[in-house]
């Protein structure tokens, strides 16, 4: 049970560390956020605009394509992958037949969803 706990010592106080600084930084923003008062109003006495007029979309902000959203996507998806095969690189010499195919077929898969991207045409 020792052995166990010190290999898993340095990921608990990792988790440790980002679960304090995550709550950290909610209550600071809890406590140096901006406070608004919210006024409780009945809706008659609000103007005549209707909702729908609000909510069409018209005044939503700068408009971009959605092709963005894409491409940003797919970065995130390769820096994962690359988090990845970095220790799997590393370790290859001290790995078995088993860990390379299946390696090789995570890596099939990832291609073909790039290709697939490639083709529909958000990456030109």
């Amino acid at each position: 049970m020792d052995e166990l706990l010190s290999e898993y010592f340095p990921i608990l106080v990792f988790l440790g560390i980002a679960v304090v600084l995550g709550l950290l930084t909610v209550l600071a923003a809890m406590i140096r956020g901006p406070r608004r008062a919210v006024r409780k109003t009945d809706p008659a006495d609000e103007s005549e605009v209707n909702d729908s007029e609000v909510n069409d979309g018209e005044n939503a902000g700068i408009k971009f394509d959605a092709r963005y959203l894409l491409i940003s996507t797919l970065c995130i998806v390769f820096y994962v992958v690359i988090v990845y095969l970095f220790p799997w690189a590393s370790n290859l010499a001290a790995l078995s037949e088993t860990a390379f195919w299946s390696m090789m077929a995570f890596l099939a898969v990832l291609i073909a969803g790039f290709a697939y991207a490639w083709k529909m045409g958000p990456l030109d």
